[in-house]
């Protein structure tokens, strides 16, 4: 099984915008295709509807780490062996 890893570095309390969007969606279609999702966002108290809903998806993993973890959990979510896709065609 393939694996892919979306490492965001924005703060939630700034809202939700167009490219937290961009891999919320690309990250729910991978995961319907067969990938195995991790998403790591910056730990906050509150928590985007679509970050519950990513939690709840089959194939995905989400994990909250606050800034200086955020390496680490970068190879936790993927080894050197595997590949990363920019975009893919839906």
């Amino acid at each position: 099984m393939q694996r892919i890893a979306f490492l965001t570095t924005n703060f939630f309390f700034n809202g939700w915008g167009g490219s937290e969007e961009l891999w919320f969606r690309t990250a729910q279609r991978m995961a319907e295709l067969g990938y195995r999702v991790g998403v790591n966002i910056y730990y906050s108290k509150g928590v985007p509807q679509q970050i519950k809903i990513l939690n709840r998806t089959k194939g995905c993993e989400v994990s909250q780490q606050k800034v200086t973890l955020w390496r680490r959990a970068a190879k936790k979510l993927l080894s050197e062996k595997q590949q990363a896709y920019i975009g893919f065609d839906v």
